[in-house]
């Protein structure tokens, strides 16, 4: 099953990892400061929420549970006395190998319940994305209506390309 959010090398959402890339611009005097604009403060509240890292990494951890399920148990290497008790000059002690089995696809579950799990932690970081996107937006805008600031939105481009020139 594919998530809506296209994924990237490492397996981080795709929005996620390039919201995460760009570092937030070190804090500046209130004269100074430029005009924040609606996607940059996105970007910021993306890049410094750890809420949002915690469920990165969870969605880490998940798939390495993944390929961590699907391996088989290890081996037992035992000495054991021996059953003979060294009859013929032999030794007194054996040197056994046990790999157990896994019967009736216990590890076909074992991984299917493990790539569930992983499917749920990406699911719930980007659904922690987006209530992050969510809030930093809200926020933006009961402040651009507390003070009365114009408002810095730039349409995308999709919207304007699909929209034409009117």
């Amino acid at each position: 099953m594919q998530l809506p959010v296209p994924l990237i090398g490492g397996g981080v959402p795709a929005p996620i990892a390039r919201a995460i890339r760009q570092p937030s611009s070190p804090p500046v005097s209130a004269a100074a400061q430029p005009e924040l604009t609606v996607d940059e403060a996105v970007r910021v509240a993306v890049a410094d929420n750890p809420r949002l890292a915690a469920a990165l990494r969870d969605v880490a951890a998940a798939r390495h549970g993944v390929a961590s399920a699907g391996a088989l148990a290890n081996p037992n290497v035992v000495f054991a006395p021996s059953l003979t008790g060294g009859v013929g000059g032999g030794s007194d002690t054996e040197l056994l190998f046990q790999q157990p089995l896994e019967l009736n696809g216990t590890r076909a579950a074992r991984r299917a319940t493990a790539s569930a799990q992983a499917r749920r932690a990406e699911a719930q970081a980007v659904a922690e994305m987006r209530a992050v996107v969510f809030t930093a937006r809200t926020a933006y805008y009961e402040l651009a209506r507390v003070t009365s600031m114009p408002v810095c939105v730039r349409p995308p481009r999709s919207w304007t390309a699909s929209r034409g020139d009117r």
